[in-house]
């Protein structure tokens, strides 16, 4: 008989911390132009704290936080002017991360969750509202979901080069993997 998952041992430890892995999570960010869409995507990590259940499963009816960070300077769309322009407006040497701190779940749509929380980006911080998908698998959490966001919310205006003006509003989703934390919840083992 297989050892259980160290998550299962850690039930009665109440809130457990899982990682995102670097590697296996990123964030898809999907703008529309008077021309074409415009789509790219960045690594994104941080964390995740939440209660398990006597099943092994996630209860997100529980208290959770999370906090995750994206770099942007590595966000590349194919498109070199609107990469240098957006740069520019972004101010990426001065605000080189986007972070967000998650800070409630509700039930949501299709059996998801709706997510509230904040979302730091150009220096500024807004409450921000999207959909997450929580599935457990052994000692890792597949994490997906979505959000919509205005980009003049945060200050940014968008780019605009000759005949290609980007639209202010864009699509961000989630595609990320959480590792259970190693630490002393349960002695590291």
């Amino acid at each position: 008989m297989p050892a259980p998952a160290r998550a299962d041992r850690l039930l009665a430890a109440g809130i457990v911390r899982f990682d995102l892995d670097g590697e296996r999570s990123r964030v898809l960010i999907h703008a529309t132009s008077s021309v074409h869409p415009i789509e790219t995507a960045a690594p994104i990590t941080g964390w995740l704290d939440v209660s398990l259940v006597e099943d092994g499963s996630v209860d997100l009816t529980a208290p959770v936080a999370a906090r995750v960070q994206v770099p942007l300077q590595g966000l590349r769309s194919g498109n070199p002017l609107i990469d240098r322009e957006a740069d520019r407006r972004l101010d990426t040497r001065r605000h080189p991360t986007v972070s967000g701190e998650l800070r409630s779940l509700e039930p949501g749509p299709a059996g998801g969750w709706r997510g509230r929380g904040d979302l730091t980006l150009h220096g500024i911080t807004a409450p921000i509202e999207g959909t997450l998908r929580v599935d457990r698998r052994d000692d890792e959490l597949g994490l997906t979901g979505s959000t919509t966001l205005l980009v003049t919310d945060f200050d940014v205006q968008p780019p605009s080069l000759l005949l290609v003006k980007v639209h202010p509003t864009v699509r961000v989703d989630l595609d990320a993997v959480a590792r259970l934390a190693p630490g002393p919840r349960d002695g590291g083992t």
